[in-house]
Formats: C-alpha cells, sequence, structure tokens
C-alpha cells in the first residue's frame, strides 16, 4: 500500500494501480467483516454473566476483543486509504485523458481548414480556380499551408494552444 501510495503521489500514475487498489479494498472488506463476527464473539464472551469461566479465561477474552478492535479499526481505515488513493488514481487518468483528447482536438483543428482545400480542388466539376494556371498546384499547397497557420493563430489568439 505505502509503495503505491508514494508512487501516486509521485506522479507516477499506472492504469494498473486500480486493479491493485481495487483487490486491496475487497481483501479489507473480506477482513472486516470477519473481524465483525470474531469482535462480537470475543465481546459477548466478555460481558455475558459468565461465572462459570475461569476469571483468566475472561480476561484474556477482554484483551483479545480489544485487540480485535483494533485491527478492525485499523482494517476500515486501510479500506479508507485505499478508496482515496483510487480516487486519486482516476482523477489523474482522467486528466491525462484530458490533456490527450485537447491534443487530438487541436490537431484536427489544424487539419480541418486544408481538408476543406483538398476537397474543393478535388472535385471533378468544371470551373475550379487554379485548373488552367501553370502553378496552381503551388497556390493550392500554399492556401492549405495558409489555413492551417490561419487556423492555428486564431487558436492561438483564443487561448486554446499554448
Amino acid at each position: 500500500m505505502t509503495s503505491t501510495e508514494e508512487k501516486l503521489l509521485a506522479g507516477e500514475a499506472k492504469p494498473h494501480m486500480r486493479g491493485d487498489l481495487g483487490r486491496l479494498r475487497r481483501t479489507c472488506v473480506r477482513l472486516h467483516r470477519q473481524l465483525t463476527g470474531l469482535r462480537v464473539l470475543f465481546h459477548r464472551l466478555e460481558q455475558k454473566n459468565t461465572d462459570g469461566l475461569n476469571p483468566a479465561l475472561r480476561l484474556h477474552a477482554g484483551k483479545l476483543a480489544q485487540r480485535l478492535d483494533g485491527l478492525d479499526h485499523d482494517i476500515v481505515e486501510l479500506r479508507e486509504r485505499s478508496r482515496l488513493l483510487e480516487e486519486e488514481l482516476r482523477f489523474r487518468v482522467e486528466e491525462e485523458s484530458n490533456r490527450h483528447l485537447h491534443a487530438l482536438s487541436v490537431v484536427t483543428m489544424m487539419l480541418l481548414p486544408p481538408t476543406l482545400v483538398t476537397g474543393i480542388f478535388g472535385m471533378n466539376t468544371k470551373g475550379l480556380p487554379l485548373t488552367d494556371v501553370e502553378s496552381g498546384f503551388l497556390w493550392a499547397a500554399a492556401l492549405m499551408i495558409g489555413s492551417s497557420a490561419a487556423a492555428y493563430w486564431v487558436m492561438r489568439r483564443m487561448g486554446i494552444v499554448k
């Protein structure tokens, strides 16, 4: 748990950590269920009218009940820590995913204008501009590059690209 916690806080979040934390939480839940049953049993043994029991046995039952209480408290605390770590890991993975989506959106926005230019010049119709000019291809390429640059400039002014 501690190494997973240290890795997460150091920014080394890995997707497989979610599985590790999930297994840890399931183990904690199972242990808590088992400890709760044992705690109830030993508390009953300690508190019931047990005149027939050896006083040393009653004393040991009380000590064992206290130890089980402490252990159960530690297990519940560990389960809560693992839940918080799992949430932190999920937030980090979501942030990374959002960064990737942002980069993909920027690339898409930059390639959209040249795609439009390419689509227009790729039509097989009469009267397209620059079809009779010798340097028509160069003009079309310059128009595509210029439209990408204009899209980049607009995104830069809007604060989308830093």
